[in-house]
């Protein structure tokens, strides 16, 4: 901890570290002397430390590869939720493993990151959301705002399931029919829709 505290000392005014930046020690509790730190043009190595989240980064916006290991007690990494992309690699690249407590890995530029699995990662022994590569992807996944292609609604559940299952669908691509039924009576669960790209039947 003091050789974080003692690099903000020297150095107050840095918001660029061309180079990596390794922070390793069990003593590490604390990285808010590092908030002014922008962008990192190697990588960011955070090793077997004992803070539980990584808040005081929230700044930073760039940083090549990323490491987080052994790091017993973190709980967080959504301070990290500012870095726009990690470098695709394929060798090493984004190494998340053995945090015991971090259950949430989800923030944009690992989702992105981890979409292509030509790019290498190593993540396991985290927990929840964070477990292993196949946790993070399920926790990464976002449902389709609507559903492809067309669609047919011959009774009132289906109908109730679909605003259920596509809150969010606004435009729909394909045709619609509706019926023939004469279970459905209510068509409310349509109501967010505003534009459909086929043809509308009823």
């Amino acid at each position: 901890q003091d050789d974080v505290n003692a690099f903000a000392a020297s150095y107050p005014n840095c918001t660029q570290i061309s180079g990596n930046l390794i922070i390793n020690g069990a003593t590490i509790t604390d990285l808010s002397s590092l908030s002014n730190i922008q962008s990192i043009t190697g990588n960011l190595n955070l090793q077997s430390t004992s803070l539980t989240n990584l808040d005081d980064l929230e700044n930073l916006t760039s940083v090549k590869t990323l490491f987080i290991t052994n790091n017993t007690q973190l709980q967080s990494i959504a301070g990290l939720s500012s870095v726009m992309e990690l470098v695709p690699v394929t060798s090493l690249g984004l190494v998340i493993q053995g945090n015991s407590m971090l259950a949430t890995c989800n923030i944009p530029s690992l989702c992105a990151y981890i979409s292509n699995s030509s790019y290498a990662r190593t993540i396991s022994n985290n927990a929840g959301g964070c477990a292993d590569n196949a946790a993070l992807v399920a926790a990464c996944y976002v449902p389709p705002a609507c559903p492809e292609g067309g669609i047919a609604f011959t009774t009132q559940a289906q109908l109730d399931n679909f605003a259920i299952n596509y809150p969010n669908c606004t435009n729909f691509a394909g045709s619609i029919v509706i019926g023939p039924s004469s279970t459905i009576t209510d068509l409310s669960p349509l109501s967010n829709l505003q534009t459909i790209g086929g043809e509308l039947y009823i």
